[in-house]
């Protein structure tokens, strides 16, 4: 569950569509600020809790579940950063690897630099 919610966080801050080259953006004003965050992972858990979670009630849920689950998604954006970049490096052909001017060099420094 983090990791899916770490990578919808990450791609607000991207715009892999740039109209200029090479066709990707970084838009660190983007990142939802830790109050939205917040928000965003409460409303998660509390469909999560209605759900899977009935033995307490979702305030109590909430005071131990949204600090560790919070921690897990800004680790997760790492690792989804991480497998982005890595992705990105893999899929280039050998007679690409060293033509910088190649779609995925700008991708993947995107990626790691939001680290």
């Amino acid at each position: 569950m983090a990791f899916d919610l770490a990578n919808c966080l990450n791609e607000t801050m991207i715009d892999n569509a740039h109209a200029e080259w090479p066709g990707i953006k970084f838009y660190f004003d983007n990142m939802p600020t830790d109050q939205e965050r917040l928000s965003f992972l409460t409303h998660y858990l509390k469909r999560y809790f209605n759900e899977f979670e009935h033995n307490s009630s979702f305030d109590e849920y909430l005071v131990t579940a949204l600090p560790k689950f919070d921690d897990e998604v800004k680790r997760c954006m790492l690792l989804s950063n991480f497998l982005w970049a890595t992705w990105g490096l893999e899929i280039l052909k050998d007679s690409e690897i060293t033509d910088i001017s190649v779609f995925n060099y700008p991708y993947v420094y995107i990626r790691v630099d939001l680290n």
